[in-house]
């Protein structure tokens, strides 16, 4: 009998094992969740304060890149489709402009985890930088269909403005990021 209440016990301790795991992904999945939304929302409203002659940082890609680097392809592809589906809603002329540039930089973003200090905020900086370079080629790429002088001019003027402004914001945010979804960090039990 003492191995039966032994076997329960054992049970009872990985049922709430796998409760407490299952309460951790639901609250990082609604912290997630709330940062896209809050993205959104400055990224609309707020940001326009610190545009310099129409140069402006892309809250939802320091998002992307951010999950993109430090918790790989899933998250990164995954939140790339969120983070430009929030944007394209509000240009609903340009549909999936900003849903295909963020999942393609997020998915080479993930694949260079591994290539790279991720740690160091020069490294940081830098992908950023190129990154967003990368994303903005895309999404004019697609936005001009192949017009190269368009393309050009728009990231000579734009993209590497908003690099330099990203890899600022990421420098500050990332830290803070990676504190706020640090394992157990959420959940104090």
């Amino acid at each position: 009998m003492e191995g039966f209440f032994s076997s329960v016990y054992l049970c009872e301790i990985l049922w709430q094992r796998g409760r407490h795991r299952e309460e951790q992904m639901t609250i990082r999945f609604l912290k997630i969740g709330l940062l896209f939304w809050l993205a959104t929302v400055l990224q609309t409203t707020l940001v326009n304060l610190i545009e310099i002659k129409g140069i402006k940082p892309d809250l939802s890609l320091i998002l992307v890149l951010y999950f993109a680097l430090f918790e790989g392809s899933v998250y990164g592809v995954v939140l790339g489709f969120l983070g430009g589906f929030l944007q394209d809603i509000f240009a609903p002329s340009y549909l999936g402009l900003n849903i295909i540039s963020k999942v393609v930089v997020s998915f080479l973003c993930a694949s260079l985890r591994s290539k790279v200090y991720r740690e160091k905020k020069k490294t940081q900086g830098i992908l950023l930088l190129l990154l967003t370079l990368m994303h903005d080629f895309l999404y004019f790429l697609l936005l001009f269909r192949g017009d190269f002088n368009k393309i050009l001019s728009s990231l000579g003027y734009f993209s590497l403005g908003g690099g330099i402004y990203n890899a600022v914001i990421g420098i500050l945010v990332f830290p803070l990021l990676k504190r706020w979804f640090a394992k157990d960090f959420w959940i104090q039990r």
